[in-house]
């Protein structure tokens, strides 16, 4: 497992580790209990396989403060203009 130092300047995204499991999204323990994942693909999920470098810190774990305030709120003012994008 990798060390985190933290610091004032780590990305709230990652948590500071510089990846994000498949991509941020998210699964419902139905759909990782369900038929689609056989136990080779969970313990895979557990050890990281799926992980994807974080958009926000390009994987290096830390983000200025001011650019992530200013990426959150770009993100935002994306939501409320185009939804579909974020469904």
């Amino acid at each position: 497992m990798k060390t985190v130092q933290v610091s004032d300047d780590w990305c709230e995204d990652c948590r500071g580790r510089g990846t994000r499991t498949l991509h941020g999204i998210a699964i419902t323990s139905d759909e990782f209990n369900g038929p689609d994942w056989n136990q080779e693909m969970r313990d895979d999920y557990f050890s990281g396989a799926y992980d994807t470098r974080c958009e926000m810190c390009g994987g290096t774990g830390k983000i200025d403060p001011e650019e992530y305030k200013d990426r959150v709120e770009m993100e935002h003012m994306m939501r409320m203009e185009a939804p579909h994008m974020f469904q």
